[in-house]
């Protein structure tokens, strides 16, 4: 598994639970710890009309392949609100030490790893 990924590369692939083969649902969002710069896992969604999340760390990940994650634990419930609750740095606008508009955070690169961002 390579170490240093773009975030984008999660969004939207099918997330799998290893011990029930079950599908635990599509990658919605990252989960990150801006205060630390590190990215913490990630928010899915589940296929279909359902409103429960499901969240997972890094830690929790066996397997990231070309179209699909393959987790080596239960991913955690969540409400929507939990969700909410949780931080990204993804679309957060971007300014220089001026004060200047510099424009929205689209995407990042980490270290699976450690989940340190670059």
């Amino acid at each position: 598994m390579d170490t240093l990924v773009r975030q984008s590369r999660f969004l939207h692939q099918l997330v799998l639970d290893r011990s029930t083969s079950e599908t635990v649902g599509r990658v919605e969002t990252a989960w990150m710890d801006p205060a630390v710069h590190r990215v913490l896992g990630f928010v899915c969604k589940p296929d279909g009309w359902g409103t429960r999340r499901s969240v997972f760390s890094l830690p929790q990940l066996h397997t990231l392949g070309e179209s699909s994650i393959v987790l080596r634990s239960p991913s955690t419930g969540a409400t929507l609100a939990q969700v909410q609750q949780l931080e990204s740095l993804i679309n957060l606008d971007v300014w220089s030490e001026t004060g200047a508009f510099l424009g929205h955070l689209r995407d990042c690169i980490f270290d699976l790893r450690t989940g340190r961002i670059m």
